[in-house]
């Protein structure tokens, strides 16, 4: 199944960036459709990803663990698995992530191998699973930035990622394609 890569910048040192991805449920806030449910021990969580792909509602429940964690290469990787019941449709998905630096603050540098079963396969092996994660980990980021520059903990707790909506999603994906059909710069939302 597919290996999904994106890049994102974030205006703030590797150390803040860094220090931010330590506390699984202040990212898990960041990332649309997510819900941190429960922390079983220091690296193991529970939880659900909600998503709706055009006609097709999915919500993961499932368990992440995080498996490798080094604070002073500031890299890590994160190993989950999920069930959609209704849908039927599993996912398994390992995940590694550096934090760089580079002159406008951060690169966070995100590596997914995911393996998909039932319904959701077919996205996989069409490409239009990277065009969405790419405007996913956008909107990760995007979300992740304004909590960081937030002038406290309780205004940081206000700023929530935007609801993915399912229609503009779609045609902003194939909006992309279609760009890149025709030679435009159509690359990834996340890739800036």
């Amino acid at each position: 199944m597919p290996q999904i890569a994106s890049q994102v910048l974030i205006a703030k040192t590797p150390e803040a960036v860094w220090d931010s991805f330590k506390d699984v449920r202040f990212v898990a806030e960041c990332m649309p459709g997510v819900e941190l449910k429960e922390q079983k021990d220091e690296n193991t969580f529970t939880g659900s990803l909600r998503s709706k792909i055009g006609a097709i509602s999915t919500n993961f429940e499932g368990q992440a663990m995080i498996v490798q964690r080094d604070d002073e290469a500031r890299t890590g990787k994160i190993e989950a698995k999920g069930v959609d019941r209704r849908g039927g449709s599993r996912a398994s998905a390992t995940v590694s992530y550096q934090v760089i630096a580079v002159d406008a603050g951060s690169s966070v540098d995100i590596v997914a191998d995911i393996k998909l079963q039932g319904v959701l396969a077919q996205f996989g092996r069409s490409g239009i699973l990277q065009d969405i994660s790419d405007q996913l980990i956008q909107e990760f980021a995007d979300t992740l930035q304004k909590r960081l520059s937030a002038e406290s903990p309780e205004a940081a707790a206000q700023i929530k990622p935007r609801d993915v909506r399912p229609v503009a999603l779609f045609f902003r994906t194939l909006w992309m394609r279609i760009k890149r059909l025709f030679g435009g710069k159509g690359t990834g939302a996340a890739k800036t």
